[in-house]
């Protein structure tokens, strides 16, 4: 009975520590194996690394976006004579070089790069043209992340005012911007802090998103350090109604600027009875910069013929000048001279029509006075004269990326005896070959 229970017990251990001797010493087969499995097993973690990688790559750089174009253009002013002494092209591209009517220029040669995520931006965009490398926007850009309405902007950007000014170079179909937002808005950038108000469509009353604000505070000077303790306000409340079953789409909206600049002269000119009145004992005076405008965009699309765009916009207010312009300053340095505070008043108006799909039709009439305290013989320097431009051309797109622009703009300057007894011969003809990518 024993022997029996003995044996049972020794054939229970037996069965119990073979599977262990078994794995204690594998064959060399199943070594082998093992071998190839753990070689495998580290491959695959290598390669689940590499594709970990790849992804955050790939996605960063899905965040990155680089655009620009190239605009090479040919100008002549047909009808004047070399020699003249009055500047010719100077809001249509450029002033010609002294004693030339005709001339090729690289207008300009943007690229720009953006890095966008879900509620961050940040844009750098340079301008590279024979005459140098300078910096048309670099600014960055947060949005809050829960209603996805608010956004703040810091940096070199376009000033909140009006539409042209925010309108792409790229995009618009004439050649350049009015001779008022060439005045009051050179280069359209300053530098500064603003903040966007555009309700989301989804997150926000659909009623909400038919209007926008932006507003901000600016150096005043363009892209130039601040050069005075004057900080300038620009803001624009805008509306947009789409009117779906029409396809017409009515957009707009009302701006204003609020700002001063400090004279460096002692003496200050001031419009009185019709004449300039110089008093002295004004040094470091501040005078007001003060403009208040109105535009509107109205798009319909004609069944037979095509898209069309009417644009307009309106600018009135109070602009310091120098004797001679009505150009507001890169810096207070300008202003060393004599200050001739003036009240102004401008406006264009816009035909864009579509002719078919490659075609476009554009008419243009801009005006602008600096001055509207004087007139005529009243006018003793060309700072007062008012000018009115009316233009037209043609524009091919030649696929998505290439255009032809063919642009005449007829310039009418005003007369006095004391400054002008005529009009000048300064139109301007500007052939226009673009690319974008």
């Amino acid at each position: 009975m024993k022997e029996c229970t003995i044996c049972e017990l020794m054939f229970i251990f037996v069965l119990m520590i073979a599977p262990a001797w078994c794995q204690d010493k594998p064959t060399s087969e199943q070594d082998t194996t093992a071998k190839k499995l753990e070689e495998v097993e580290r491959k695959l973690m290598g390669y689940e690394e590499l594709i970990l990688w790849l992804q955050s790559t790939v996605k960063n750089l899905t965040q990155i976006k680089i655009t620009g174009y190239i605009q090479a253009q040919a100008r002549i002013a047909p009808d004047t004579i070399a020699g003249t002494n009055y500047q010719v092209g100077a809001y249509s591209g450029g002033a010609f070089p002294e004693n030339t009517h005709k001339n090729f220029q690289l207008r300009r040669g943007r690229l720009k790069i953006k890095y966008k995520t879900d509620t961050t931006s940040a844009v750098f965009q340079l301008d590279i043209v024979p005459k140098g490398v300078s910096i048309k926007d670099a600014y960055l850009k947060f949005k809050d992340p829960w209603l996805k309405t608010f956004a703040l902007q810091a940096g070199v950007f376009d000033r909140p005012f009006g539409f042209e000014i925010g309108y792409s170079s790229s995009r618009r179909e004439s050649p350049e911007r009015s001779r008022i937002i060439q005045t009051l808005f050179p280069r359209e950038k300053d530098l500064g802090i603003a903040l966007d108000i555009v309700p989301d469509e989804i997150l926000m009353p659909l009623l909400l998103t038919y209007f926008n604000i932006k507003a901000g505070v600016f150096s005043g000077n363009g892209i130039a350090d601040e050069s005075d303790d004057n900080l300038d306000i620009i803001g624009r409340f805008g509306f947009s109604f789409p009117i779906l079953p029409l396809n017409l789409s009515i957009d707009g909206g009302f701006s204003g600027y609020y700002g001063k600049i400090t004279t460096r002269n002692d003496t200050v000119a001031i419009l009185e009875d019709g004449r300039w009145s110089k008093n002295a004992g004004y040094s470091n005076l501040d005078l007001d910069r003060q403009y208040f405008g109105g535009d509107m965009q109205v798009y319909y699309n004609i069944p037979a013929l095509g898209g069309f765009s009417l644009r307009g916009e309106v600018i009135g207010g109070q602009q310091p000048g120098r004797l001679t312009s009505s150009v507001s300053p890169k810096s207070s340095s300008a202003w060393k001279d004599i200050a001739y505070g003036r009240q102004f008043m401008g406006y264009y108006a816009m035909y864009i029509q579509n002719l078919g799909r490659f075609f476009q039709f554009v008419a243009k009439y801009d005006f602008y006075d600096p001055n509207i305290g004087l007139k005529g013989n009243e006018i003793t320097s060309t700072g007062d004269l008012a000018y009115k431009t009316l233009g037209g051309g043609v524009l091919y797109y030649w696929g998505a990326n290439l255009k032809f622009t063919a642009y005449y703009d007829y310039i009418m300057n005003e007369i006095s005896r004391n400054v002008y007894t005529r009009d000048l011969k300064d139109n301007i003809f500007t052939f226009r070959i673009q690319y974008a990518f």
